[in-house]
């Protein structure tokens, strides 16, 4: 896979032109600022084995990103990213950035994709030189490892001040800043040029583009597991005496109870509403919002998501990185914890397995337990390093109250003496939130998985199963989840035109709880995935209409799946909204023409 992306970069960068010139950028009469998307006004003169690229990439500003694609040089740049800029204010100019590691890069290497060569001046060489006296090594390198190191984040360039002088203001003439390659995989959404040397990132978000000047827009609108707050994204930093909760309006009888605005992006609105339907399409209407430059968004701008909604076998999973000790009392005391988790996805059950395979970081697990029979419950568990569990005598997470903790386990099976019980008796099919804390310490090794049994029944702790399936569950986005086939069906020595064949291509869902990370296109991957196995495909088998070879992403939408043969591809199509549960195995049936009389077919075989 790795190697397939790293071909698709370099194929694009060599079939592309080359960006021989762009627009200059003009700094305002009397801003100390010049600020601009990487990707945008930009001369890149391309190289080997490193060189920069443009591709797409979710990223706190768009779509696109400047990506050194390749293989490492470190040696000296072998590509340039240049930008014309006139200034009207001279001055030392400190050069700020958000840049993220490509996952891809930094899987091989946590050290990796984290370093580019930055100028010592303006007008600096755009040749391969070696070594490049108009560049040194970016003070970003080695800051951060991953996988914190894998998202968006801001840092200035602490060595390479930039001066500009009052006779090239007078001059009138463009000023060229530019960025060499180092690293393969270091990744560029925006930069920002300032006399301010402390700017801060939240001074950052808030920065318009040098030149901009038109309305903001709403990039998504995502809901929650509470029910309550909806998270609304802006193209842009909004005036946060703007957001009147009645500016904005949501059908089916639910209301805005208040709007704020996240202090360190200046994009993300959370909204306080009145009790949800889960899984309900709502359609918002909002007026009167504008940024800081007094750009109101369109009148009735209008856009709709998804009230979360249950699926069972699956649980919601936190990370909080970069946090040291091996106690559960290290990651609940972090600053961090519990409101700013590094990434979110989920899992199947209460379980997680060496993801990351990184030290020092805190997992939290929280959905619902849903007893299949009344009683009063047994829980086991087994961890490195410590954990906590958790039980609520509701649905709710107000009501969660410890009821196992639990040291380093000896070995990854229950134990009848690492038991705790549920707070009163369990009312079948009723929902009672549920909640995991584990900490990571120094070690790689990092594991745990929960299992339970009415009190009175005498199966073994040992031969338990993990808790899965119907018995635990967690509210989902269902807009945002999907099915890949990550391997096609391949022939299974049925001759062409036999009535049946039965083919398991393997599948894997992904689903993204964490609204501020989407997808990041070919050069990046997309949440966390689950294992989906698809059977009893019956039709004709012919490799041509059913071998190896692509794959298609389709939202998961339960039901029946129908894999139709596409030249040498098979496509996962839905034809039903999403649904309470998320299955474990998708049904999926290939059909092609009439069938043949029964007695002209092959057995049943599965392939994975």
């Amino acid at each position: 896979m790795k190697t397939l992306i790293l071909r698709l970069a370099l194929s694009a960068l060599a079939t592309a032109d080359p960006i021989a010139s762009a627009a200059t950028i003009l700094q305002s009469p009397g801003s100390g600022t010049v600020a601009f998307e990487a990707e945008e006004n930009v001369i890149i003169v391309p190289g080997s084995p490193t060189s920069f690229v443009i591709t797409n990439d979710a990223t706190p500003s768009g779509n696109t990103a400047l990506f050194a694609a390749g293989v490492n040089n470190t040696a000296f740049p072998t590509s340039f990213a240049s930008y014309a800029i006139k200034f009207s204010a001279p001055g030392i100019y400190k050069v700020f950035f958000r840049w993220r590691a490509n996952e891809l890069y930094t899987d091989a290497d946590p050290n990796s994709a984290n370093s580019f060569y930055a100028p010592n001046r303006f007008n600096s060489s755009t040749s391969p030189l070696n070594p490049n006296p108009d560049y040194g090594v970016s003070t970003v390198n080695n800051t951060r490892v991953r996988p914190e190191s894998n998202t968006y984040h801001v840092d200035p360039e602490n060595n390479n001040l930039l001066t500009v002088s009052q006779e090239q203001v007078d001059a009138g003439q463009p000023l060229y800043f530019t960025l060499g390659t180092r690293e393969a995989g270091m990744t560029f959404d925006r930069i920002v040029l300032t006399l301010d040397q402390s700017l801060t990132e939240s001074g950052f978000n808030a920065l318009e583009n040098t030149g901009a000047a038109i309305p903001p827009q709403i990039s998504a609108v995502v809901g929650s597991a509470s029910l309550t707050t909806v998270k609304v994204t802006f193209t842009k930093a909004i005036d946060q005496f703007s957001l009147d909760p009645g500016n904005f309006v949501l059908n089916g009888g639910v209301t805005v109870e208040s709007a704020s605005l996240d202090p360190v992006t200046l994009k993300d609105v959370i909204l306080t509403t009145t009790p949800q339907t889960e899984g309900f399409r709502y359609t918002m209407v909002v007026n009167n919002v504008n940024d800081l430059g007094n750009n109101f968004i369109a009148p009735n701008t209008t856009v709709q998501f998804y009230a979360w909604q249950l699926a069972r076998g699956f649980t919601r999973r936190e990370y909080y990185f970069t946090l040291t000790g091996s106690d559960v009392a290290s990651l609940t005391s972090a600053p961090k914890f519990p409101d700013s988790p590094d990434r979110v996805d989920v899992t199947q059950g209460l379980f997680s397995l060496n993801d990351p395979h990184v030290q020092n970081y805190g997992v939290r697990l929280r959905g619902f337990f849903i007893p299949d029979q009344s009683a009063i419950y047994e829980f086991f568990m087994y961890n490195d390093n410590d954990a906590q569990l958790s039980l609520s005598a509701d649905s709710t997470p107000a009501g969660l109250q410890p009821i196992l903790n639990a040291t380093t386990s000896a070995s990854m099976s229950f134990d009848s003496a690492v038991v705790g019980v549920s707070p009163g008796s369990l009312v079948a099919g009723q929902r009672y939130f549920i909640e995991v804390l584990l900490k990571q310490g120094a070690d790689y090794d990092s594991f745990v998985n929960v299992a339970a049994r009415p009190q009175d029944d005498p199966t073994p702790a040992s031969q338990l199963p993990p808790l899965a399936g119907n018995r635990i569950g967690a509210l989902v986005d269902p807009a945002t989840a999907t099915l890949q086939i990550t391997r096609q069906p391949a022939r299974r020595g049925c001759h062409p035109g036999a009535e049946r064949a039965a083919i398991g291509p393997r599948a894997a869902g992904a689903h993204h709880l964490d609204p501020g990370r989407k997808c990041r296109g070919f050069m990046g991957r997309c949440g966390h995935r689950f294992h989906f196995g698809v059977e009893s495909l019956t039709g004709p088998c012919s490799r041509s209409e059913l071998g190896s070879g692509g794959r298609r992403t389709e939202p998961i939408s339960g039901g029946r799946k129908r894999l139709r043969p596409l030249g040498r591809r098979a496509r996962s199509q839905q034809f039903l909204p999403p649904p309470q549960t998320v299955s474990e195995f998708v049904p999926a049936r290939v059909q092609r023409g009439q069938p043949r009389p029964r007695g002209h077919g092959c057995p049943r075989s599965r392939s994975d």
